[in-house]
């Protein structure tokens, strides 16, 4: 259930014993299930399981036959291991006993070969001492057949697949974990439930990915600019949605990739919310640090009386305006900012000369008195 192959080791010859060796094959599909039977009904077959299998390579050791077929001819040793699990004949038990390991070895392994070696010393009493002898005592017959496999195993090999898509080292101990979790409650692993919570636990963490990388190419494009246009914003946020976008599809994986793709849609959507509410922020700080700054000299002209009429100090406020739309900050809702400050203006202005008529009205009342 972990490997990307299978090696199987035994020794002298692939014989009727060598193969009843095997019976482990039939209890495979008890002790391990493919798909949750909660939500399938049928039952899987050798085909489901052939899915999830990994290849299988026979290694017998110690060999000694000749490999020929029964006319004397040459065949190669993955021909010798399709030969000896060819269906035998018959009709007894003791032969569909027999044919059914065949059978389900060649069904759940549909990736098969063999390699024969020969014993790696002539002289029996070294065996004992074999794993510290040096390369040059070998049997050359054996080192050949040795590296021949090593090599071909690791040309073939391939990362640990699940659907046909290759596990990353992370997804891989997630796949343990699952599988170690079932055997330690009792459970039998259940390759379809382990593959679930490895696709949930990688498109969890490819959301979170994407939010995060949408938040960092956004606060890196737009440092020390706010605050802008909405437009703009919105192109920037734009910029930082497609990479967050990239960012999942390529990680996720699974038949809940729609349902975290919702929830990182979400996690972004907020995060421009926040952007906003923070441009709108700095536009406001910004175009009121301006807007004070310019706004003094109509101030200072309006508190010393140096306007004839509210008519002189309403055309100043216009031409502020106008001023101000020109040369103040690149803000959002620019606009609107100013609209507001010089209807305070207007109205404290207006204030401002009444409280002057009414304070002209007591003075002339008083010296008429």
């Amino acid at each position: 259930m972990l490997s990307s192959c299978f090696l199987y080791n035994s020794v002298g010859s692939i014989d009727e014993t060598a193969i009843q060796n095997l019976s482990l094959i039939v209890n495979l599909t008890k002790n391990i299930q493919v798909r949750s039977q909660s939500y399938h009904d049928d039952e899987p077959d050798c085909e489901d399981y052939a899915k999830y299998f990994p290849s299988f390579v026979w290694v017998v050791r110690d060999f000694t036959l000749q490999l020929v077929d029964t006319e004397g001819d040459p065949i190669t040793s993955k021909d010798y291991l399709e030969r000896a699990l060819a269906p035998q004949k018959g009709f007894s038990d003791s032969v569909e006993n027999k044919n059914r390991i065949r059978r389900l070895l060649c069904s759940f392994f549909k990736e098969r070969d063999c390699f024969c070696l020969v014993r790696p010393l002539t002289n029996e009493d070294n065996l004992q001492n074999l794993d510290s002898m040096e390369v040059e005592k070998l049997r050359p017959e054996f080192f050949e057949q040795m590296m021949y496999l090593r090599k071909t195993v690791l040309n073939r090999i391939r990362p640990k697949q699940i659907d046909g898509k290759s596990l990353s080292g992370a997804m891989y101990a997630g796949l343990v974990h699952s599988y170690i979790r079932a055997i330690n409650e009792g459970a039998v692993p259940n390759i379809e439930n382990a593959w679930s919570y490895v696709c949930q636990s990688e498109c969890m963490k490819a959301a979170q990915e994407g939010a995060d990388a949408y938040d960092a190419t956004v606060r890196e494009i737009l440092q020390d600019k706010l605050p802008l246009p909405l437009d703009e914003l919105k192109n920037y946020h734009a910029m930082g949605k497609d990479k967050a976008m990239a960012l999942f599809k390529k990680k996720a994986i699974g038949d809940q990739v729609e349902e975290y793709l919702k929830d990182m849609r979400r996690k972004i959507k907020q995060k421009f919310q926040a952007l906003k509410h923070e441009n709108e922020k700095e536009a406001s700080r910004v175009c009121s640090s301006f807007i004070i700054k310019e706004f003094s000299g109509i101030n200072k002209k309006l508190k010393s009386n140096e306007y004839k009429s509210f008519h002189d100090f309403e055309r100043d406020l216009r031409l502020f305006n106008t001023y101000f739309m020109d040369n103040g900050p690149n803000a959002p809702n620019k606009r609107l900012i100013i609209l507001e400050f010089l209807q305070k203006s207007l109205n404290d202005g207006a204030n401002f000369f009444i409280k002057q008529l009414q304070q002209e009205f007591e003075l002339q009342k008083t010296i008429s008195s």
